[in-house]
C-alpha cells in the first residue's frame, strides 16, 4: 500500500480503539467487559502495528535510506506473511461463521448498544479485505515453508498459553467457550491451529499465483525505491 493508504488505515484503527476504550472504561474498570474480553480488544491493535511499519518503510524508501529500507521490507514481508495474512483470515472466517450460526456465542446483542457497528467491522471484517488488497498490490517475499510454519506454530502456541490462562481463571474472551467442556475447548483449539496453518499455506499459494516466481525474485534483487515506484 502507498503511504496515504497506510495512514488512513492507521487513523481508522486508532479511532476504533479509542471508541472501544471509552466504552470499556465507563462505570467500572471494565464496563460490561471482563478482563479477558478487554485482552481480546487489545489484540485487535495488531493491524495498527503492521500498517505503521508499512508507513515507516515507505518513508525510509522515499528518503532513499537503502540499507534500513531493505531491513524494513524484509521485516514487513515476514510479519505480513506469517502473522497478518493468516490471522486476519482466521479471525474473519471464524468470527463470522460462528456469528451467523448464533451471534450470542460470540457477540451478544447488548454489545450493539455499547460498541458502534463500524468498530465491530473494523475488528472482525475490515482486516480480511485489507490483507487481500495488500497481497494484490504489493508482492511479498514469503520465508521458507519450514520457517513460516514454525513462526505460525509459535504464534498458535502463544494463543494456547492464553487459552490455558483463561481456562484456569474461567474468564473467557467469548461466551462460546463457557459452554464447551474441557475436551470441547481442546478440540476447538486443535481445529483452530490446523486452520491457521492452512491459511498460511493458502496465503503463500495465492501470493505465488498472483505474482509468480519471476516477480518475487525481481523484487528481492531490486533496490527499495525501485520496488516502491514500480
Amino acid at each position: 500500500m502507498q503511504p496515504l493508504d497506510n495512514r488512513t488505515v492507521i487513523e481508522y484503527y486508532f479511532k476504533a480503539v479509542e471508541v472501544v476504550d471509552q466504552f470499556v472504561m465507563q462505570d467500572k474498570p471494565y464496563g460490561k467487559f471482563s478482563p479477558a474480553e478487554r485482552n481480546d480488544i487489545d489484540g485487535q491493535k495488531e493491524p495498527v502495528v503492521f500498517y505503521a511499519v508499512s508507513l515507516l518503510t515507505s518513508a525510509f524508501i522515499l528518503m532513499k535510506k537503502q540499507r534500513i529500507s531493505m531491513i524494513m521490507i524484509s521485516f514487513e514481508d515476514l510479519v505480513f506473511s506469517t502473522l497478518v495474512c493468516p490471522l486476519s483470515t482466521f479471525m474473519f472466517a471464524t468470527f463470522w461463521n460462528i456469528y451467523l450460526y448464533d451471534r450470542d456465542l460470540l457477540y451478544p446483542k447488548y454489545i450493539d448498544s455499547i460498541i458502534p457497528g463500524w468498530v465491530n467491522h473494523g475488528m472482525h471484517t475490515l482486516i480480511f479485505p485489507l490483507a487481500l488488497v495488500e497481497m494484490f498490490v504489493i508482492p511479498h517475499q514469503y520465508p521458507s515453508v519450514g520457517k513460516g510454519l514454525s513462526i505460525v506454530g509459535m504464534t498458535a502456541l502463544a494463543y494456547l498459553l492464553i487459552f490455558y490462562f483463561f481456562a484456569k481463571t474461567g474468564k473467557w474472551m467469548y461466551p462460546v467457550f463457557k459452554l464447551l467442556s474441557p475436551l470441547g475447548v481442546l478440540v476447538f483449539a486443535r481445529i483452530a491451529i490446523v486452520n491457521l496453518l492452512f491459511y498460511y499455506m493458502l496465503g503463500r499459494f495465492l501470493n505465488r499465483m498472483i505474482w509468480g516466481e519471476s516477480s518475487l525474485a525481481k523484487k528481492s534483487s531490486q533496490a527499495p525505491h525501485e520496488t516502491f515506484l514500480s
